[in-house]
């Protein structure tokens, strides 16, 4: 997820190899060399896959202290020996921190391993962004107050899970649980509480490939606000993020 300021570019995330998130960014008129900063939520593979290219590159990364320790053992499983991460940042996870000009707030989620979402104030905008999630904590809530766009997990739909046969019954299990990921209709009960702080923007990501569509997402989140008298394009504005192509929202 490509955040652009005034003077400071950065990523939340760098899940895709280093090749292709250069590709991906020069696609939109950036490039690696130009981003200052990574935020990283977590430390699975799908959230870290360019990290240790950030290394060799020199790009700064943040963390909080557990997703560091769980990133340098990673790599230096994956380099067999000592990796110096001389460009890694620890972050607080009470607070704020800034980094250019913007002002991080880290939000604690809830997942299988120390998580992260982040609520980012500029200037001239305020975004919060929360994937890889069982629920939404109310801190979560608290913190797109005042924000305009909402970036949030719409990960599965339950019936396409349940008939996955590729996935087994444990995973099934991790999925669907507090600590897992967030099913449509609980991204849009989300929606529901963040709108009571008024019109905002909404981006649904971390969709699975195999449990879930673009449109499915859209469709259950869109006819589950309707229900309640909320209307798109009216009380709200909401896109779906691709998986394999730049979704980019102004």
């Amino acid at each position: 997820m490509l955040i652009e300021g005034e003077g400071h570019s950065f990523l939340i995330d760098a899940g895709l190899s280093y090749r292709e998130l250069n590709t991906r960014l020069k696609s939109v008129g950036s490039g690696m060399e130009k981003i200052s900063f990574v935020l990283f939520s977590h430390s699975h593979c799908d959230h870290t896959r360019a990290a240790m290219q950030l290394v060799r590159n020199k790009i700064p990364f943040c963390a909080c202290d557990e997703t560091m320790d769980e990133i340098r053992l990673k790599l230096e499983e994956e380099q067999k020996g000592y990796v110096d991460l001389e460009n890694a940042h620890i972050f607080p996870l009470c607070g704020s921190f800034p980094l250019g000009e913007f002002k991080i707030y880290p939000i604690q989620l809830s997942h299988d391993v120390h998580n992260v979402g982040f609520r980012i104030e500029s200037p001239k905008d305020t975004i919060v962004a929360g994937t890889d999630t069982g629920y939404l904590p109310d801190e979560f809530i608290a913190a797109t107050y005042g924000a305009s766009k909402v970036i949030i997990e719409s990960n599965y739909d339950p019936e396409m899970l349940r008939k996955n046969p590729n996935y087994p019954n444990d995973l099934k299990a991790r999925i669907r649980s507090k600590h897992g990921h967030l099913e449509n209709i609980d991204c849009a009960k989300g929606i529901e509480a963040i709108l009571k702080d008024g019109k905002k923007t909404f981006v649904l990501a971390h969709l699975s490939e195999q449990n879930n569509t673009p449109e499915l997402a859209f469709n259950t989140n869109e006819m589950y606000l309707r229900e309640q008298g909320i209307r798109t394009g009216f009380d709200y504005k909401m896109f779906v993020s691709a998986q394999h192509i730049v979704t980019r929202i102004e």
